[in-house]
C-alpha cells in the first residue's frame, strides 16, 4: 500500500502540512520497523515518538483554532481527544503482552486509515476559517 503525503492532503497552511507530512513519515517508520531484525527493541521508541508527535500536532491545530476563533473547534478537539485515547489504548494493549509484528501492522493500518480520513474529512472543514485568519 502506498502511503505518502500528496498535495490532495494539503490544508494550505505550511506548518500544518509539514506536520501532516511528518505524521505520514512516522507511520511509515512504524511499518518499516516490523521488518527489522531487532523489531522489539525499536518499536517502543517509534510508537513513543509517534504518540508524542500526534500530541504536538493536535496542540498546533488547536492553537490555530483559538487564534482564528474557529467556531467548530470544540467538535474538532473532541475528535482529537478520541483519537488520543484510542491510540493510547491500542499502544498499551500491544505492550501489555509480548509485542509481535502483526500487532504493529494492525496499528499501522488503523493509523493509515485514520490519518487519511482525518485530513481529507475533518481537517478540510477548518481550511476556509483558518484561511481567512491567516490570509492564505
Amino acid at each position: 500500500m502506498t502511503f505518502n503525503w500528496t498535495p490532495e492532503y494539503s490544508v494550505r497552511i505550511a506548518e500544518i502540512d509539514a506536520q501532516h507530512k511528518k505524521l505520514f513519515d512516522l507511520i511509515l517508520k512504524l511499518e518499516d520497523c516490523t521488518r527489522s531484525p531487532n523489531f522489539k527493541a525499536i518499536v517502543k521508541d517509534v510508537l513513543e515518538d509517534l504518540m508524542e508527535y500526534v500530541n504536538i500536532h493536535f496542540e498546533t491545530e488547536e492553537d490555530y483554532f483559538r487564534k482564528a476563533h474557529y467556531t467548530d473547534s470544540k467538535k474538532h478537539q473532541a475528535i482529537h481527544e478520541e483519537i488520543k485515547l484510542n491510540l493510547n489504548s491500542k499502544i498499551n494493549d500491544i505492550f501489555s503482552r509480548n509485542v509481535i509484528a502483526l500487532d504493529v501492522i494492525g496499528l499501522h493500518n488503523f493509523l493509515t486509515n485514520w490519518l487519511k480520513n482525518h485530513i481529507l474529512e475533518e481537517d478540510q472543514q477548518y481550511v476556509e476559517s483558518l484561511k481567512k485568519y491567516h490570509d492564505l
